[in-house]
């Protein structure tokens, strides 16, 4: 008896399983049985019990993806930063934010940037679907591109979903008043920095000296 279980089948399951299937239910080692099925990318962890005379209960926590990671390839990634599986067409329904700056690292840098983006994602929770993309500077801060007008926020630490909602709430009027903004800067407390580039020779000082604009709120 399989619970919990939503992108792996029943049938996946038992294949996880192997040898089990059919044998004698007291001989079984349930701890082993337990870490075949923890091998699986999708399975964050499981619980085997027996039932008898002849049954196993199989509860599984599945992993949920957040966002697609940007390696060799596309993968599923969780909001701990682990990968899940490769993105197809098995997993082409997913809708998720992309998150950039992961190739080129060793397996632990990697990590710690890609948990930093999960990290944001989860704290957002349905706002991430505002998302598009996120990029972890080697600073560790967040560069994250909206989906629909483009623009692109920074953030630095957690909590990120009070600044992000402000933002939100604030978009319309931020791109009414700087529409070159490169950037808003959400790192500061109470107020919003929009960033323009720089202003080509030749305009004024007046001109030059509106690059960046502070919002409060």
């Amino acid at each position: 008896e399989v619970r919990g279980n939503s992108r792996l089948s029943v049938g996946e399951v038992r294949e996880l399983l192997g040898a089990a299937v059919g044998e004698n239910i007291l001989r079984l080692d349930i701890e082993r049985l337990r870490e075949y099925l923890a091998a699986s990318p999708w399975v964050a962890s499981a619980r085997v019990r027996r039932s008898l005379p002849a049954t196993l209960e199989i509860e599984i926590h599945e992993r949920v993806p957040l966002a697609l990671a940007e390696l060799d390839r596309l993968y599923l990634m969780d909001g701990e930063g682990s990968l899940i599986d490769i993105y197809g067409p098995r997993t082409a329904g997913f809708d998720l934010p992309v998150v950039r700056g992961l190739n080129g690292l060793d397996a632990d840098a990697r990590a710690g940037r890609a948990a930093r983006a999960g990290a944001l994602l989860d704290d957002l929770g349905e706002l991430a679907g505002e998302i598009s993309e996120v990029e972890v500077e080697d600073s560790g801060d967040l560069r994250a591109v909206l989906r629909g007008g483009g623009e692109i926020v920074r953030l630095g630490g957690p909590p990120y979903r009070p600044r992000f909602t402000t933002f939100l709430q604030l978009r319309k009027e931020l791109v009414r008043r700087c529409p070159r903004a490169e950037y808003f800067d959400l790192r500061f407390r109470s107020r919003i920095v929009a960033v323009e580039p720089p202003v080509p020779a030749g305009e004024t000082e007046t001109a030059r000296a509106g690059s960046t604009e502070v919002v409060r709120y």
